[in-house]
């Protein structure tokens, strides 16, 4: 039987006692444990690529780290940095997402992939409208860094679709799914504090976001073993 190890373990006890302050609405509880989710799985990151770091991996679970403990005030001036801290994150891996595209052979498409590619291009852009004209209005001092912020998890959202059609391995599927767990948690967040504050829709934003940690992590893991530690870039 495989043995958990301490981080990892730490990672899942952090993650459920952060998402049971959200249920049972324990504001201390909250404050100390979504910290450590962060945390705990920064160092299983350490623990596994045996301190063999790349700088823009640890740069993005530390960005998210202080978007975290931002987030947790909860209010219209803390969410501008938190909004310029996510994006920063994802257009990091936008660039890993660029860079793995130019490191493959461009094939043809053939109808299943080029549909699969239009669709999740519809359900994005279906997203992207109902964030700028549904949920936020125009005249918000935040709706430009909306506007920004959603269009680069669109892009990345599609870019990671492509990379999924053109080259399905287990790395890219964890970015892809660690990309989408963005779009879920950050879509029922604004949903939740800005349209409609359905406590189920808080629920669904604090589960992706812990979830999204993992894959995550699993990515940066799987590119160092393909790229290796010392590139500078992925």
């Amino acid at each position: 039987m495989k043995t958990i190890k301490p981080p990892i373990l730490l990672y899942m006890i952090s993650g459920f006692l952060f998402f049971l302050s959200i249920v049972i609405d324990n504001e201390y509880l909250t404050l100390l444990s979504k910290p450590i989710v962060s945390t705990s799985i920064f160092f299983y990151y350490l623990q596994e690529s045996h301190k063999k770091v790349n700088f823009w991996f640890s740069a993005v679970l530390l960005l998210l780290f202080v978007s975290g403990i931002f987030n947790l005030f909860e209010d219209e001036f803390a969410l501008q940095y938190v909004i310029l801290i996510n994006l920063i994150v994802y257009c990091i891996l936008l660039g890993f997402v660029i860079r793995s595209l130019f490191e493959i052979n461009i094939k043809m498409l053939d109808n299943v992939s080029l549909t699969y590619i239009i669709l999740m291009l519809l359900f994005l852009s279906c997203l992207l409208y109902m964030c700028l004209f549904l949920v936020f209005d125009s005249s918000s001092v935040l709706y430009l860094y909306i506007i920004v912020y959603s269009l680069v998890l669109l892009i990345l959202g599609l870019s990671n679709t492509v990379l999924y059609v053109l080259k399905n391995n287990e790395e890219n599927v964890s970015l892809m799914m660690a990309t989408f767990c963005f779009i879920i948690c950050d879509l029922f967040y604004v949903i939740y504090y800005y349209y409609y504050d359905f406590v189920f829709f808080r629920y669904i934003s604090v589960l992706c976001n812990i979830i999204s940690f993992h894959f995550l992590v699993k990515y940066f893991l799987l590119r160092n073993k393909s790229t290796g530690f010392n590139k500078t870039i992925g």
